[in-house]
């Protein structure tokens, strides 16, 4: 299992998944995807995606750009959570960015993710715990 202490800052961004339960924007069901830093668990910023496909490029692309300007520095590796749609896109902006990519499932990071989906949860599906 992975946790934010294991992680320097800046060290490693994750993105993942943000609902389980698809967010109707004009009924349309879209996945939010967040970015985050693995150590301090900052999140740097989100794309939204049709549920039936992936992030669009340029979106991604200018995501990973506000985060280094942001962080003025690049992590040194991405991790992704096995999706492997939205994987592929952040993988090749991550890549051409110079990021190293690692896959771990969402699985063994419940501590890092876990409460950003339930604070989405609360704020945007009304499903608070």
């Amino acid at each position: 299992m992975l946790t934010p202490d294991q992680f320097r800052i800046n060290e490693a961004w994750i993105v993942s998944r943000a609902n389980e339960l698809p967010l109707f924007v004009k009924e349309v069901p879209y996945d939010c995807y967040f970015l985050m830093d693995a150590g301090s668990c900052y999140v740097l910023g989100y794309v939204l995606a049709s549920k039936h496909g992936a992030p669009d490029e340029r979106e991604v692309a200018a995501l990973l750009e506000k985060a280094w300007r942001g962080k003025k520095q690049w992590a040194q590796k991405l991790i992704v959570t096995g999706d492997e749609a939205t994987d592929n896109v952040f993988r090749d902006q991550a890549e051409a960015r110079g990021l190293q990519v690692e896959v771990v499932p969402e699985e063994e990071m419940p501590a890092i993710v876990g409460p950003i989906r339930r604070s989405f949860e609360e704020m945007f599906l009304n499903r608070g715990t």
